[in-house]
């Protein structure tokens, strides 16, 4: 992760984290949908090639074990942080712009991180393993993924942001 996403990334976490049971309450009042409501086991399944396990909601991000998670040698994590597009201003330095993949998308090769913003709403996927996989093949399973996250959020929540919105505030 490039330093100035890890400056604008990790101190909005931080802050979801300390205030969740606050940000939950409220999502919830308000009909939010979570990071785990927009991708299903059976889409990670199918992109990625491999077991998957039920998504755990930890705040703002939801993580998928893939083959037994990332602390297994062939298995690995996919992380889900979603939430209004002025939640997190992100910037690549490092990044690689994507086209066709919402309003606005980069890839950043370095934390195998994929960020996209439609409308109001943000999206960061990371890919955790401790195995080897090329950037390009990490790259177009993340944007796979996105599409499916993006589609549900689409249904989901047309006249809202997809994700937890009062946290940040």
């Amino acid at each position: 992760m490039s330093r100035r996403l890890r400056r604008l990334v990790a101190p909005p976490l931080l802050v979801c984290v300390a205030v969740i049971g606050v940000g939950v309450a409220n999502a919830a009042a308000q009909g939010e949908t979570t990071p785990c409501d927009l991708l299903t086991r059976s889409e990670i399944k199918s992109v990625f090639k491999g077991k998957t396990a039920e998504g755990l909601r930890n705040g703002p991000t939801c993580t998928w074990e893939i083959k037994g998670g990332s602390a297994k040698a062939k298995g690995a994590d996919l992380e889900l942080a979603a939430a209004g597009a002025a939640w997190v201003d992100y910037e690549a330095d490092d990044g690689e712009v994507v086209t066709g993949l919402g309003d606005e998308a980069y890839f950043d090769a370095g934390s195998d991180l994929l960020g996209v913003t439609e409308g109001d709403t943000t999206l960061l996927l990371t890919y955790l393993s401790r195995r080897p996989v090329s950037d390009e093949k990490i790259q177009t399973r993340l944007e796979q993924v996105a599409e499916y996250a993006l589609e549900r959020c689409r249904a989901l929540a047309p006249n809202y942001p997809c994700g937890l919105t009062d946290i940040a505030e």
